[in-house]
């Protein structure tokens, strides 16, 4: 099952997300994690980040119309936004479920939750109830359950890039609630998930794919293939054996958690201190964020089962008017967004394994 491309779009949060297209070059959202995400008209010279996600259509009168769940690795439930109960979000962001015929309230009530690290925001949170419907997905007939919101605090429909989704389909580890995603399982005829994220360094020809079921890189040798570490949140976990940035050495192994959620990556302390110094940061108390020479052009790298996966200054520096910060925080170890950046990973669940892909050279 082959799902579509990435497409940049800003997102306006003034209570209402409406989301509209965007020229490529540009991008309207800084995230901040102690303040509520803004739509920020100042252009971004380069922020590498995207947002995965997977096409569907739902039954009521905007049935032809694509809408697209926000794929999250790092939670376990699927969940769509109730335009009986969100009115005045636009029918690309919410399905009317009085509008289907097929539509069942299962009357089960549910909240969800999505906290940081794993999210830009402090606390993202829905509350809703389990339905069931037929969804299409890929030209496939799905009748699945999943959670129905019927309110939000935040916006986590929101992706990282501002572009407003119409919900979100977990793909933890974890079984939730709900089973969209075991039913899209079922329905490829394998567990598995791939994410491809492709891009120069100045943000052109940038690409975003996933798919279910398949591996579009099969013919390829993963630079790394390993099994997942064991956690009892039952997330996708990889063996940081080794960081380094300008020369400068931490050999203890950390476990890390993968997010596609976050535009951030969440370090240690002297993981922190470290990349602090060599980048000649200072905080910024205002913004809560780490300020460095736009002209920055330090390198992470970070070491995975001994293979080393460096991170560019592109990737996890963004650029404000004339103003640079560190897309790095402190925190148990997640890789976010810049992590992905012109990898393909693949989260096999039978195997309980992971397969990460070298895009470009």
């Amino acid at each position: 099952m082959t799902l579509i491309l990435y497409e940049l779009v800003c997102a306006n949060f003034l209570g209402i997300v409406e989301a509209f297209e965007a020229p490529q070059h540009v991008t309207c959202k800084m995230q901040i994690p102690v303040f509520l995400a803004l739509c920020i008209t100042t252009t971004w010279a380069v922020d590498l980040r995207t947002d995965f996600s997977i096409t569907f259509r739902y039954p009521d009168s905007h049935a032809h119309w694509p809408r697209k769940l926000l794929v999250d690795i790092a939670s376990s439930d699927a969940f769509i936004y109730d335009q009986v109960r969100f009115p005045k979000l636009s029918s690309t962001r919410a399905v009317n479920t009085s509008e289907s015929k097929t539509f069942n309230n299962l009357d089960i009530p549910v909240s969800i939750t999505y906290n940081s690290p794993f999210a830009d925001e402090k606390t993202d949170m829905i509350v809703g109830y389990v339905g069931e419907d037929n969804l299409k997905f890929d030209g496939k007939d799905l009748r699945t359950n999943l959670v129905f919101a019927t309110l939000s605090f935040a916006d986590p429909g929101k992706g990282i890039t501002g572009e407003g989704f119409a919900g979100r389909i977990g793909l933890a580890k974890e079984s939730g609630k709900t089973e969209l995603r075991d039913d899209l399982f079922k329905a490829a005829g394998k567990k598995l998930v791939c994410l491809l994220y492709s891009t120069e360094l100045d943000g052109s020809n940038s690409s975003t794919r996933v798919t279910i079921g398949t591996n579009p890189l099969q013919d390829r040798t993963p630079h790394l293939q390993a099994k997942s570490l064991k956690n009892e949140f039952r997330l996708w976990s990889v063996n940081v054996t080794r960081f380094t940035i300008g020369g400068n050495i931490l050999g203890k192994s950390v476990q890390a958690y993968l997010s596609t959620t976050t535009n951030f990556l969440t370090v240690p302390s002297n993981y922190l201190q470290l990349i602090v110094r060599q980048t000649r940061a200072r905080y910024d108390e205002k913004a809560s964020l780490y300020v460095v020479d736009c002209a920055t052009k330090n390198k992470l790298f970070f070491y995975i089962n001994g293979k080393e996966f460096p991170i560019e200054a592109q990737s996890y520096i963004a650029k404000r008017g004339n103003v640079c910060y560190l897309k790095v925080r402190e925190g148990t170890l997640v890789l976010g967004s810049p992590f992905f950046v012109n990898l393909g990973v693949c989260l096999d669940f039978e195997k309980d394994e992971f397969s990460i892909y070298r895009l470009k050279p």
